[in-house]
């Protein structure tokens, strides 16, 4: 079924809050378990994870963007089902060639890439093997929740993931705690628990897609027709992949997995708000789209500001919070007094740089509705350029902390450079208010409220009276940026009129 965006960035909240919390505080678990190296051997299944997002060319955005164009009506569904047909099979054929390019290079990583101390040799090579086989299932993923998402089926896709998150997350603690503490056992389960979500995604997407009497077939000539987006989302990928997990790689060379572990605690945490940027923009794509292939360009504009508006509200309140009172907040989150200071130091800047590429992504997919991708494109090459040195040069002085702050520097020149020139071409007239009000006003209040609350809070609180009061100066700050949208305001005004009724 169908929903509305109001619905479907709903879902989407509700999905990815969830998936992160399953992420989130198993982290503690697995740090007890298998200690901070066998956590750092884990945050190189993560970033393999990610990867295996990030690398799929564009198919899984093209499929989002084809079919949302195409509404999944009747007389289009033959086309549609074609075009995810041929999609299926270049995503199937790449994924046995990275998953066993991986397993391949398991003796390559284990003995010349990574530093072991405490794991043992054999299993460490069989956990990245295991990561092959868990490439092979888990890099479709991506393209069958893109049709998903493309047709607006938003709450089958969040229940599947969700269910899929919590099994992940909870029975790879069991396995920790019943089987034994060993990084391939905790691998070996997510394969088992990736294949299954991959199967019960391809099912629904063939179900949504369903149509009697069609037979799909693999029709390469069908993409042509995308061939140019496809190409400019390849590009903008390839870089973005290493814009987003060069840090990480480089740490793992650079670093022991001990610093690199705590490193990614600090980024799982700043994840959350990437997730939830990544609901409303997922909700509003195919939105835009549909509102630009009709040449609706105030409901364009209406869609891309309703959802720049929310994404901030949802956004900024939380980074501001987790930025100042930090080391509050992993007090009751980490263990070791290590642990603390080691993810502590980097978490903020982290934070920070989130946030700004999670605003980004409503802009993002403005362009990309409008099947402009050069922009992106110059853009990620410029950032390429600047990144990779500045990276090079921060780390080996700095660390950790130089990784963070090369992200913020970047993410910060997304904001700042990349947004007046879309406008100068998409919506013009409109970045005053995009910054001002849509961005500005929230963060304003926001930082009032919590900058307040920072020079009151005494030291001399427990930790978990600081929690509670951290707890409520973010409530107060995210309460009162919800005041600003005018879907609350509409529903304080008819609730005040009907009292006055009444």
């Amino acid at each position: 079924m169908r929903t509305g965006l109001n619905v479907n960035i709903a879902a989407n909240l509700l999905a990815r809050g969830w998936n992160a919390l399953m992420s989130f505080i198993f982290v503690p678990a697995y740090l007890t378990f298998i200690g901070a190296e066998g956590y750092g051997f884990i945050s190189l299944y993560t970033t393999l994870v990610a990867l295996f997002a990030l690398l799929d060319f564009g198919l899984s955005l093209t499929a989002n963007r084809e079919i949302a164009r195409y509404g999944a009506h009747a007389e289009e569904r033959s086309k549609a089902r074609a075009m995810m047909r041929t999609f299926e099979a270049i995503y199937w054929v790449i994924a046995l060639l990275i998953g066993g390019a991986i397993a391949l290079m398991a003796d390559f990583v284990v003995t010349h890439w990574i530093t072991l101390h405490t794991i043992p040799l054999d299993q460490a090579r069989r956990g990245v093997q295991l990561m092959g086989l868990v490439a092979v299932v888990r890099w479709p993923v991506s393209l069958y929740v893109g049709a998903l998402q493309g047709m607006q089926r938003q709450v089958s896709v969040n229940l599947i993931t969700s269910a899929a998150a919590t099994a992940a997350g909870g029975g790879a603690v069991l396995v920790l705690w019943l089987g034994a503490p060993r990084v391939d056992l905790f691998v070996g389960w997510q394969l088992v628990i990736f294949a299954l979500q991959v199967a019960a995604l391809r099912f629904a997407v063939w179900r949504a897609l369903h149509l009697d009497g069609d037979r799909p077939r693999v029709r390469f000539a069908l993409l042509r027709e995308s061939a140019g987006f496809s190409l400019g989302i390849m590009g903008i990928t390839l870089l973005s992949l290493v814009l987003t997990q060069l840090d990480k790689l480089l740490l793992t060379r650079l670093l022991s997995l001990r610093e690199f572990g705590y490193y990614t605690v600090a980024a799982g945490i700043a994840q959350l708000l990437l997730n939830a940027g990544s609901s409303v923009e997922t909700a509003s794509f195919p939105a835009l789209t549909a509102a630009v292939q009709r040449g609706e360009a105030d409901q364009e504009s209406a869609v891309y500001h309703k959802a720049s508006r929310t994404l901030a509200v949802l956004v900024m309140p939380a980074a501001l919070t987790i930025t100042l009172f930090a080391p509050e907040l992993l007090r009751l989150y980490l263990s070791t007094p290590e642990a603390i200071a080691q993810s502590g130091r980097v978490l903020p800047w982290l934070i920070l740089g989130n946030m700004c590429l999670a605003i980004m992504f409503l802009p993002f997919s403005l362009q990309l509705a409008h099947g402009w991708t050069s922009l992106s494109i110059w853009k990620n090459v410029i950032a390429v350029a600047l990144f990779v040195p500045l990276l090079l040069y921060l780390v080996p002085r700095f660390g950790t902390l130089g990784a963070a702050m090369a992200w913020l520097s970047l993410t910060l020149g997304y904001l700042l450079f990349e947004v007046p020139v879309m406008h100068a071409r998409l919506l013009r007239g409109e970045k005053a208010r995009w910054y001002l009000r849509d961005l500005g006003v929230p963060f304003a209040i926001a930082a009032s409220i919590l900058g307040i609350a920072r020079l009151l809070l005494p030291a001399s609180l427990t930790p978990w009276s600081a929690f509670f009061a951290i707890a409520l100066a973010g409530a107060l700050a995210q309460a009162a940026c919800l005041l600003l949208l005018p879907e609350i305001k509409g529903l304080l005004r008819n609730f005040r009129d009907t009292s006055r009724v009444r």
